[in-house]
């Protein structure tokens, strides 16, 4: 019978720590979306409610156009029928962006 595995205490400590980070951002983000639009001031509560597996929403530098330029990652699906009630609910523009890598 083997006993507890331990980590190493050499040089090894390092890469095996930059190993496991990666590979928890790869499973992590396996399911995740970036989702960016606009939307009015108004409308963010409403939205912030309908993405409840979502990361907090990010706001972006401002285009001029009036309008708030937002993102998030989320973590479920993203249907088609999701997008439709955030269209719905104030979302204009609408991108969904696969994730390939993230250091979180």
């Amino acid at each position: 019978c083997h006993g507890a595995v331990r980590a190493p205490a050499d040089a090894r400590a390092g890469l095996l720590a930059m190993l496991l980070r990666r590979m928890g951002g790869v499973l992590k983000l396996r399911d995740s979306k970036l989702l960016m639009f606009r939307a009015e001031q108004d409308d963010v509560d409403a939205l912030r409610r309908l993405l409840p597996d979502a990361d907090p929403l990010v706001q972006l530098p401002d285009d001029g156009n009036g309008a708030l330029r937002l993102q998030t990652m989320c973590h479920g699906a993203v249907t088609w029928q999701r997008l439709e009630e955030l269209e719905r609910a104030g979302a204009q523009g609408l991108m969904v962006l696969t994730v390939e890598r993230s250091l979180a």
